[in-house]
C-alpha cells in the first residue's frame, strides 16, 4: 500500500518540513471555506480517481498533452462539474491540492 501523507501550510519558517505523514509546503493556503476543508479533507481521493478516469484527460495523455494544458484547463474543468456549487476562489484551493 502507498503512503497517505497530508499536507499542510508551512507558517513558521523554524518549522521542519515533515513530520510522520504530514508534509509542510511554504506558500500553501489554507483551505478557503469549511466547504473546501471538507473536500480536501474526505473527498480528494475520489476527485483524482474522478480525473484520472476523465476521457478528456486519458485522450490528453496519449497526444501527449503540455502538463500546463492538463493542470490549467483540464483539472480545473474536471474539480468544477465535481463540485459545480463552489465558488471561483474555493475550486482553485482545491487544484492546489492537487497539483501539490
Amino acid at each position: 500500500m502507498a503512503p497517505v501523507f497530508k499536507f499542510k501550510p508551512k507558517n513558521d519558517p523554524d518549522e521542519p518540513g515533515r513530520i510522520g505523514n504530514t508534509i509542510s509546503i511554504k506558500g500553501l493556503k489554507n483551505p478557503s471555506t469549511e466547504k473546501t476543508k471538507k473536500i480536501i479533507e474526505t473527498k480528494l481521493r475520489e476527485l483524482k480517481a474522478a480525473i484520472l478516469g476523465s476521457p478528456d484527460l486519458q485522450r490528453a495523455i496519449i497526444k501527449q498533452s503540455d502538463a500546463s494544458v492538463v493542470n490549467k484547463q483540464l483539472i480545473p474543468k474536471i474539480v468544477m462539474e465535481t463540485f459545480p456549487d463552489l465558488t471561483l476562489a474555493a475550486r482553485r484551493n482545491v487544484n492546489r491540492r492537487l497539483s501539490g
